[in-house]
């Protein structure tokens, strides 16, 4: 007996081979639409991942300025361009790198800057001299956005004397989500115009 190529023997087969051909195309543009869906949560993982590896960077650098009895400010960063307004993408990594502290024991209190700070009057502390650790310290940062990046500096600085105790640079990737996030008030008031 031998195997002879299938043939059609209607245009009905050919709707129905056709259709099929379809169906299985359709099936995996859906999957492909349904990774790149799942990729969001990636980029928020992925974001915060990179906070704590900054986190985790002025901790090494600084390890012999400060200790966990050590006040932690941490202001919400700013847009280079716009340092008179502090956008969602600047508190959520301050928030993060505020996290990352708490996590491994440091004390952190709340920036005035930050939503939630009931007592905006407090102020700040000098370092004791001569005492070889600072009494507060202040983690501050600014970001630039460019074409696919967003660059981020953090700087740990003593209070009273504005010595900068460590510093770490990186970057993330400028995604629709840290786009979104990084928007000042005017663009997204420009946005909701149109």
């Amino acid at each position: 007996m031998s195997v002879l190529p299938i043939r059609l023997r209607s245009a009905k087969s050919f709707k129905v081979l056709l259709l099929s051909a379809v169906c299985a195309c359709s099936l995996s543009a859906c999957a492909a639409a349904l990774t790149s869906m799942d990729s969001g949560n990636d980029n928020v993982a992925t974001l915060a991942q990179d906070s704590y590896g900054a986190a985790d960077m002025l901790i090494q650098q600084s390890r012999s300025f400060i200790d966990r009895d050590t006040k932690l400010e941490i202001t919400p960063l700013t847009d280079l361009d716009n340092p008179g307004e502090v956008t969602n993408f600047g508190h959520m990594i301050s928030s993060q790198i505020a996290s990352r502290f708490v996590q491994l024991g440091y004390n952190v209190v709340l920036s005035p800057m930050e939503p939630g700070f009931e007592n905006a009057a407090v102020p700040m502390q000098t370092a004791q001299p001569g005492s070889g650790v600072a009494d507060k310290t202040i983690i501050a940062g600014r970001y630039a956005r460019a074409k696919n990046d967003v660059l981020i500096n953090l700087r740990l600085i003593e209070n009273g004397t504005g010595r900068v105790l460590a510093s770490y640079d990186y970057a993330v990737d400028y995604t629709r989500d840290v786009k979104e996030l990084s928007q000042t008030h005017a663009e997204k008031t420009d946005k909701s115009i149109f």
